[in-house]
């Protein structure tokens, strides 16, 4: 008697995940309770993430299909569930010709929903390896529902908060591509706030903006064949020198409000009289994964601001204590329990790029590297992103690095 040989099972067993929406929403949510109000001492009146249940309540819909997706895959990549994994995946398979059939409609009714979608799709990319680079179509198709739908429809409401929230996406975006972002323009740094007032986050934004149209003009007269910093032009020192005054007077204006513990950092004020003198620390401690990343962003904007300085050997000490603190920073956020530590490095990325690029003395820029070697383990394709050749002006920064140590040398 012939036996028939037994059924191949598949090693990923199916879940029932269906039956933990709740589940994986509140854990997607509760990810984002140390950076949902990132530098918002009393937190915006509403976050986008409050409409998750509402949209995840609808019928089969795309922001349904994208919010089980990306939900899914954050709960199960905590939890090491393979079965919960390759369910996110099915979802996300789901969502992408669903959000296509709502932008084909063209209807203004389904925007939210539309944006909803997209923003949730960019958070799955955000762990997924589903393709190299798969998390930059949609930061891009979320800049671009926000802009077909204007700035002034971005003043309140769902669109504002998400606004608020995509505008550093879009920032990393386009300084991996070395470019200018639109958001960055007057307009959009100033309609989107004018009933909802801005944040120590949204004004850190503003600030990497600014510093994006500094790179970019540095970038332009490099390639121009200016080959001494020393010749940068006026307008150029002008504007860093204007957005050094803006730093300071954000830290003059927040640094009281921000509650730290555990961890002393030093921030630096900048002086109002000369910039090459050295500033007084100040002890800062955290307790927060968004405190720690809201101050190392500062850094960030101090430390791209200073290398763009000349000479470069008064501000080289400066340069090395903000560097040094972007790593402590990273530190802290490494070492944050619970949910919030999905989160939490994501928020490191850029600032950990900055300075293995930008940073000094060279062993903290290795350090920098290395720390963003070991997050590639884990992020899919966001960390692509920073793997971009070329990406962060790091022509310039090699430049200005080689200026830097010339100078050193003259001196």
């Amino acid at each position: 008697m012939e036996v028939e040989p037994a059924p191949c099972l598949s090693i990923v067993q199916p879940s029932r995940a269906a039956a933990f929406d709740q589940l994986f929403v509140s854990y997607f949510i509760e990810s984002f309770d140390q950076t949902r109000h990132v530098g918002s001492p009393g937190g915006r009146s509403a976050h986008w993430l409050d409409r998750l249940p509402a949209f995840l309540a609808e019928s089969d819909s795309a922001p349904k299909f994208a919010i089980r997706a990306a939900s899914m895959l954050s709960y199960g990549t905590a939890a090491t569930d393979t079965s919960i994994k390759a369910d996110a995946y099915v979802w996300y398979a789901r969502a992408l010709p669903a959000l296509r059939a709502v932008l084909a409609r063209g209807n203004p009714s389904f925007m939210d929903g539309a944006v909803c979608a997209a923003v949730m799709l960019m958070h799955f990319e955000t762990w997924a390896k589903s393709s190299d680079k798969a998390w930059v179509p949609h930061v891009k198709g979320v800049c671009t529902m926000l802009e077909a739908a204007g700035p002034h429809s971005c003043r309140v409401g769902f669109l504002h908060n998400v606004f608020c929230h995509v505008r550093l996406q879009a920032c990393v975006e386009a300084m991996s591509e070395n470019i200018l972002h639109p958001l960055a323009s007057p307009e959009w740094m100033t309609t989107p706030f004018e009933l909802v007032p801005k944040t120590f986050f949204d004004e850190l934004v503003d600030l990497l903006f600014l510093v994006q149209k500094f790179l970019a003009r540095a970038d332009q007269l490099m390639r121009n064949g200016v080959n001494d910093c020393n010749k940068m032009d006026k307008t150029l020192h002008s504007w860093i020198h204007g957005a050094m005054s803006l730093q300071h007077a954000w830290l003059q204006r927040y640094m009281s409000t921000i509650q730290m513990s555990e961890r002393r950092l030093p921030v630096m004020p900048q002086s109002t009289t000369s910039l090459s003198t050295c500033p007084e620390h100040l002890d800062i401690t955290y307790t927060t994964v968004s405190a720690a990343a809201l101050i190392s962003l500062y850094h960030t904007v101090n430390l791209l601001l200073l290398r763009l300085l000349q000479p470069q050997q008064e501000y080289i000490v400066r340069i090395q204590r903000h560097t040094e603190a972007i790593l402590s920073a990273n530190d802290f956020v490494l070492s944050a329990p619970g949910p919030s530590a999905e989160f939490g490095p994501v928020m490191m990325l850029l600032q950990l790029k900055v300075a293995s690029l930008w940073g000094a003395p060279s062993a903290e820029r290795i350090a920098a590297e290395s720390a963003l070697q070991r997050h590639r383990m884990r992020y899919g394709g966001l960390m692509s992103v920073f793997d971009t050749e070329g990406g962060y002006f790091a022509d310039l920064a090699a430049w200005a690095l080689s200026n830097a140590t010339a100078s050193s040398c003259a001196a």
